[in-house]
């Protein structure tokens, strides 16, 4: 009964969403680092409701270390003020950093970050974010989408 119970309620709070996921995996010799990334992208109809994003870096070097890891505290602590709806947390070994975000699309001011050129204004409609631009977004990286 418990387990039913706790099924109902998570299909409630999801609101029975789909997902895609896009994944990146590169290893450069010439950036200084492997990344082995991956972003589910939650949605109803066109409209994006929630992004997980799971990104591991390894680093070939201290000096890449150091600058991966403060850029993406930097990176996140700032979305995070500006335009609400991020929630991450970084995990950091002697050569690698794994980082989780999940960002809450109905808690972001999307229109602001249109205004201020974080996303692009063809990726959105109103406040909301579309799955085909989060997409395109996401393949621009040279993710693969499914």
């Amino acid at each position: 009964m418990k387990k039913i119970v706790i099924l109902l309620l998570i299909l409630f709070l999801t609101g029975c969403s789909k997902y895609v996921t896009c994944t990146i995996n590169l290893d450069s010799d010439t950036l200084g680092y492997k990344l082995d990334a991956k972003y589910k992208i939650y949605y109803k109809g066109k409209r994006v409701t929630q992004i997980v994003k799971e990104e591991n870096y390894i680093a070939h070097t201290k000096t890449t270390y150091k600058y991966i890891k403060e850029s993406k505290e930097l990176e996140y602590s700032m979305l995070s003020s500006a335009y609400g709806g991020y929630d991450y947390k970084m995990d950091t070994t002697n050569t690698g950093i794994k980082l989780k975000a999940t960002i809450n699309t109905n808690d972001l001011d999307v229109k602001k970050m249109v205004k201020d050129k974080v996303i692009d204004k063809y990726y959105t409609s109103g406040n909301e974010i579309l799955l085909s631009g989060l997409k395109k977004h996401y393949e621009s990286m040279s993710a693969i989408c499914k």
